[in-house]
């Protein structure tokens, strides 16, 4: 994720809910009618998805930021336990409190579900019923917290106080649009990957057999001027999407007895670039691409391995963001 964008959005949502947060220590929000907060919620609802149309640095964010990121949102939806205590000591209407309280934490055991098996073959159709029972359940339970509101405004003051007001002023606009981002997103997914999911950004690295690694690393840097520290070169790169940041690919010899390529029997192996590493793997997993069950991380970024159909090691590299 571009980390320009990403503190945008981290500084926007912070604002956002400081501001929610000092609403309601004000209790301001407590006297506001049930209209009041249908709008509150619609509004910023609208506010965010124009947001994410018009602006081409949220628009791309919201193209490509993970979806386990977009569910793991919906784990606040086990606030519906909460509803329930409520409901049982007269805080809130039944009516309203159980039926909303349940469907909500079915969705967020969903939610768990779906985080707990990024690797599931079928986690693209589980996820498309998932997210249309959770977007039916939470425009049930605005327009339910509307009716009750209406019918009866005193009987909902537990939402106008916090922590519930946080509920109308910040979680549950963004959970409707993390809702229809999904399926924007689903959409454009066809039968496979996320078209807008960026897999490889570069190559990395390009490394092969040599029966002489050293002397060859030595022909190298006579006759062609190839700087090579510890059978090793590096050539900077840029990609123009993001020139601000600095990448670079290594090129390197390895004994002809490495076991590093293995269990490929070729005598090279290209590094990839990528963005994120575990997301792809599952999804190339999906895909039923043979992948490597090791993801290991260094000082310099995660790192994994896939076969391709003519035996190909490659190895997929997520640099550490820099600072």
């Amino acid at each position: 994720m571009d980390k320009f964008a990403n503190r945008l959005v981290t500084a926007i949502l912070g604002a956002w809910f400081c501001f929610a947060l000092a609403l309601g220590v004000s209790g301001r929000f407590e006297s506001v009618g049930a209209l009041v907060i249908a709008f509150v919620v619609w509004g910023l609802t609208a506010l965010l998805l124009l947001a994410c149309w018009k602006s081409v640095t949220l628009r791309n964010l919201a193209a490509t930021v993970p979806l386990r990121w977009l569910v793991a949102l919906h784990l606040v939806r086990f606030v519906g336990i909460f509803f329930l205590i409520l409901a049982s000591h007269d805080r809130l209407p039944g009516g309203f409190a159980k039926p909303a309280g349940i469907g909500d934490i079915i969705v967020a055991i969903g939610a768990v579900a779906l985080l707990a098996m990024p690797g599931l073959r079928s986690w693209i159709a589980v996820l498309r019923i998932w997210n249309f029972f959770g977007f039916i359940d939470i425009l049930f339970v605005v327009f339910s917290a509307l009716r009750f509101g209406l019918q009866d405004w005193t009987s909902m003051a537990a939402l106008r106080q916090l922590p519930l007001s946080l509920l109308p002023t910040f979680f549950v606009p963004l959970i409707i649009a993390s809702h229809v981002l999904i399926f924007v997103r689903l959409m454009t997914a066809g039968n496979g990957l996320i078209n807008s999911m960026k897999r490889v950004t570069g190559i990395a690295g390009i490394f092969f057999k040599a029966s002489e690694p050293e002397k060859l690393c030595g022909w190298y840097r006579t006759h062609l001027g190839i700087e090579i520290n510890e059978l090793a070169a590096t050539f900077k790169w840029r990609r123009l999407d993001d020139p601000k940041n600095e990448s670079y690919a290594v090129w390197s010899p390895f004994p002809n007895d490495t076991d590093y390529f293995a269990p490929s029997e070729k005598p090279f192996m290209i590094n990839f670039q990528v963005e994120n590493l575990e997301e792809l793997l599952a999804q190339l997993k999906r895909e039923g691409v043979d992948i490597d069950s090791r993801v290991e991380t260094y000082v310099d970024g995660k790192f994994g391995w896939i076969m391709d159909p003519e035996g190909n090691r490659i190895e997929l590299w997520e640099p550490i963001a820099s600072e």
